[in-house]
């Protein structure tokens, strides 16, 4: 047995797309795994599941971190009652992204809490319940969903066939969204409808930019071969990416397709200046962009100046 202190809760260390591991400098070691974590009254909060080590040593560092208890019961009660055969996550069938501080400044919100559509699978239930890419989902029946991981979290701990109502920011209207979860399609895993963790620093050509940093193009033959993209890839094709610039800050890459912009569906560089041309009008500080990257989409904000 050994002794120590919680440092942080809902630690996301991306062993999976639902990580919500509590912190603790009290030694976890190895075979302690399943092994329980007791607080002062004797009462078991969570489960032992992994350590940090240095690559020269498999001992504790002072880093562990477990399973917090009410996942433990929720799981036990689930395979309980229904058969771990039976068990079966819910499905929104939407591919979402956490807010950032700059998206939330973008949108005119006080602070990064929700989750930004990217996309919406056809014939899934959140496209039956009229969910719409660009929008904001911030609560989840009566929970509040603070960022995708917990919004994931509120989904696959839903039984299919339940409806529940989501909270939606759309344009600058908060609305109420009845949708009714669906099994997991067979062809589907729950990776594919979170934003990516991150993505690669960018090797910045030197050209000389002026929209964002961005030199930009429709997209031909030669630069659908050239990136790689899918054939049925529509929107405008980031050529190159200025050094220091506002994108370059933002992570973005040349091969990158920016596909929207704000509720602006984009098709060419002359769509993609209107669009732009549109947020100044309205005064905009930000202007909220929708990529498609190697790694899935993603919402980005670039400042308008």
């Amino acid at each position: 047995m050994t002794t120590g202190i919680i440092s942080a809760l809902n630690r996301d260390e991306n062993f999976t797309e639902f990580d919500d591991y509590i912190q603790t400098d009290a030694a976890i070691n190895e075979g302690n795994s399943g092994g329980p974590l007791v607080n002062a009254k004797g009462e078991v909060i969570g489960v032992d599941s992994a350590l940090w080590t240095t690559t020269t040593s498999t001992g504790n560092i002072g880093i562990g971190f477990a399973i917090p208890i009410n996942d433990a019961k929720f799981l036990v009660a689930h395979m309980r009652d229904v058969g771990v055969s039976k068990m079966k996550p819910g499905y929104l069938g939407a591919q979402v992204q956490s807010l950032t501080p700059e998206l939330a400044d973008t949108y005119g919100l006080q602070g990064p809490w929700g989750s930004i559509v990217i996309k919406v699978m056809d014939g899934g239930p959140a496209a039956a319940a009229g969910l719409s890419v660009g929008d904001i989902i911030t609560s989840f029946g009566n929970g509040f969903a603070k960022d995708s991981r917990a919004l994931m979290r509120h989904i696959v701990e839903t039984m299919p066939g339940t409806t529940v109502v989501l909270g939606v920011l759309r344009a600058h209207k908060q609305q109420l969204v009845p949708v009714t979860l669906t099994e997991l399609p067979a062809n589907q895993s729950y990776g594919t409808f979170l934003g990516a963790p991150g993505v690669p620093k960018p090797e910045l050509p030197p050209e000389a930019t002026t929209n964002f940093g961005l030199q930009m193009a429709a997209i031909t033959p030669e630069l659908r071969a050239k990136y790689r993209l899918d054939p049925q890839q529509q929107g405008v094709v980031i050529t190159a990416v200025g050094i220091g610039s506002a994108a370059a800050n933002t992570n973005i890459n040349a091969g990158a397709v920016i596909v929207r912009v704000r509720n602006v569906t984009v098709a060419s560089p002359d769509d993609l200046v209107k669009a732009v041309d549109g947020e100044r009008k309205q005064m905009q500080s930000f202007v909220p962009m929708l990529l498609a990257e190697p790694s899935g989409q993603r919402w980005v904000s670039l400042p308008l100046e």
